[in-house]
C-alpha cells in the first residue's frame, strides 16, 4: 500500500513555520538592538524592517507551496490563506510580544537608545532646540501608554491586518487550483 506524502494535519506546517520565523524574528531584532542600534540608527530600523518584512513574505510562500505539495500538487487560495494566516498569528504572537519584553526585561537601556537614535535623526534634518525638546516630550509620552492593554492590542491586530493582506497577495500566488477532469 502506497502512502499519501500529506501532513497529519492542515496546521503542522503553518505552525512549524509560523515558529521558524517569529524566532529567527527575535533574533535579528536582538542584534539589531544589542549591536547595530548606535551604528545605524533610524534609517537600520527602516531597512532592517523592510528586509524582515520581505523575508517573511517569501519564507510563507515556501511553506504555502510546501502546503500545495503536501496536498498532492493543489491549493485553492483560501487554504493557502488559512495556512498563511495561522502563521502569521504566531509570527505576530512571537515577535510582538517579544518586542514587549525585551525592554522591560532584557535590556532596560533599549528605550532610552532609540529616544537618542530618534532625537540624533530629528537633529540630522535641522530642528531646533524646541523642536527636539517636543520629541522628546512626545516619545516620553508614547513610551508611558506603551504598556497599555489596550495599545498593545491594537499593536497586534493592526500587525496581523498589515501582513494578511499581504498573505493574501501570497497565498493567490501559490493556489494551483485542479483540473476540471481531476475533480471530483
Amino acid at each position: 500500500m502506497e502512502q499519501e506524502n500529506k501532513p497529519a494535519n492542515w496546521k503542522d506546517l503553518p505552525i512549524k513555520w509560523g515558529i521558524l520565523i517569529g524566532v529567527i524574528s527575535t533574533l535579528v531584532f536582538t542584534i539589531y538592538a544589542m549591536f547595530l542600534i548606535d551604528s545605524l540608527g533610524i534609517w537600520g530600523v527602516s531597512i532592517i524592517g523592510i528586509v524582515s518584512f520581505i523575508l517573511t513574505m517569501v519564507f510563507l510562500g515556501i511553506m504555502a507551496a510546501q502546503q500545495r505539495k503536501s496536498q498532492g500538487g493543489y491549493i485553492t487560495t483560501k487554504e493557502a490563506f488559512r495556512s498563511i494566516f495561522l502563521s502569521i498569528l504566531i509570527i505576530v504572537a512571537i515577535s510582538n510580544t517579544y518586542g514587549l519584553i525585551y525592554p522591560a526585561l532584557i535590556d532596560k537601556s533599549y528605550n532610552e537608545k532609540m529616544k537618542e537614535t530618534t532625537l540624533s535623526f530629528t537633529a540630522k534634518f535641522g530642528a531646533d532646540d524646541k523642536q527636539l525638546d517636543k520629541a522628546a516630550a512626545k516619545f516620553d509620552e508614547e513610551e508611558k501608554t506603551r504598556y497599555k492593554p489596550t495599545k498593545i492590542l491594537f499593536g497586534y491586530a493592526g500587525t496581523i491586518v498589515f501582513y494578511s493582506l499581504f498573505g493574501l497577495i501570497v497565498a493567490a500566488i501559490v493556489k494551483r487550483n485542479k483540473p476540471e477532469h481531476l475533480q471530483a
